[in-house]
């Protein structure tokens, strides 16, 4: 698929990204667990903070936490931004 607008390749090319981290992603089922709880905890309001070693697998953490938020709150219109940096 060709796009012409450069925001929308943009974000195409973070979706693209983001499946790519999913499809590699495996175990760390503690790790979303944690990630769910924080994430539907309505009463919560400061930021999550995620860090580790370099290549211990934030990013395709956080990438499985954005594809999965769409379960999470499957009663909800939710809108997922994707931001890949680094």
């Amino acid at each position: 698929m060709i796009v012409s607008d450069p925001l929308q390749h943009e974000i195409l090319e973070h979706a693209i990204q983001c499946k790519t981290y999913v499809a590699k992603f495996h175990g760390r089922a503690d790790v979303l667990d944690k990630l769910e709880k924080y994430i539907k905890n309505e009463k919560e309001n400061r930021p999550c903070i995620v860090y580790g070693a370099s290549g211990c697998g934030k990013t395709s953490v956080l990438a499985k936490t954005a594809t999965e938020a769409l379960n999470w709150w499957s009663d909800r219109s939710v809108s997922v931004i994707l931001r890949f940096l680094g």
